[in-house]
Parts: C-alpha cells; sequence; structure tokens
C-alpha cells in the first residue's frame, strides 16, 4: 500500500482466502468450487458459530430455528456495508463472509445525547456506562 499506493490513475486489485482455496481447486481439479464457510452471529443467534455453506445459500433456510423469539433484521455481510436479507435477498452475498441477525429496535428516546447514559453503549466514553467496560450490550438496529 506504500509502495504503490492505489490511485484514481492505478487499479488494484485484491483477491479474499476463500476465493484463492476456490481458484486452486479449480485449477486443481478443473472443477468449480462454490463451498463457502461464513459466521452465523449477533445477538439473537442461539448459538454463534461458523457454517460451511455454498456460495449464494438461502440465508432462511441457514436461520431456520438459529434465532431466539421476537423480530429480527438479517443482514449477509457486515452490520455496516451488508445487505437486507428479505424476500428476494436472503442469500449470501458473493462477497459476504457473515450473517449477522440483530434486534429489530423501534424505540427512541428524546434528546437521549443530553442525558448521562448510564444504559447507553459507548466506545469512547461519551457516555457513563463506558466507563463499565465488563457491562454487556444487547445491541438492537437502532444502537447508536
Amino acid at each position: 500500500h506504500s509502495l504503490k499506493p492505489a490511485s484514481a490513475q492505478r487499479t488494484v486489485w485484491s483477491i479474499a482466502y476463500q476465493e484463492v482455496i476456490a481458484l486452486g481447486h479449480l485449477i486443481a481439479s478443473g472443477k468449480i468450487y462454490n463451498q463457502r464457510v461464513v459466521s452465523l452471529a449477533g445477538p439473537v443467534v442461539k448459538e454463534p458459530r461458523l457454517i460451511r455453506t455454498e456460495l449464494g445459500a438461502d440465508i432462511d433456510q441457514l436461520i431456520d430455528g438459529e434465532l431466539v423469539d421476537g423480530e429480527h433484521r438479517v443482514i449477509s455481510g457486515t452490520v455496516l456495508m451488508g445487505n437486507h436479507a428479505s424476500g428476494p435477498h436472503a442469500f449470501i452475498g458473493r462477497y459476504h463472509q457473515q450473517v449477522v441477525a440483530l434486534e429489530e429496535g423501534y424505540e427512541k428516546e428524546f434528546m437521549g445525547w443530553a442525558v448521562p447514559g448510564t444504559n447507553k453503549f459507548s466506545l469512547a466514553r461519551l457516555f457513563v456506562s463506558g466507563l463499565n467496560k465488563s457491562k454487556l450490550f444487547s445491541l438492537t438496529t437502532t444502537t447508536g
């Protein structure tokens, strides 16, 4: 990244480790290898773990019986860059390595930033709860 950095004039390619495995399998056997290992994670997953599946697998089948009761949002990919996996979009994306399930949050707090925040998640210690490193939070779609 420092010898020849990416720029508008210079294209940089990257490849993930699972793609290297698939490419090696294709060269060695002549067959397409579409197996992937994805992480099933999130605060509402009963047993978070790694799952061996196929590229483009149906997420509804993967999470069947895996989530606690309630209303959830399932994401193919990371929480920040993934896709909401519902309906026709409920499949593992080409470059996704995780499936995340979060509790759907509807609660709103008027001027929540103005209170000390004893029950709020904070990495930067903006709230009082940030001083207690051992406290665990169940993150939802409205956290933050």
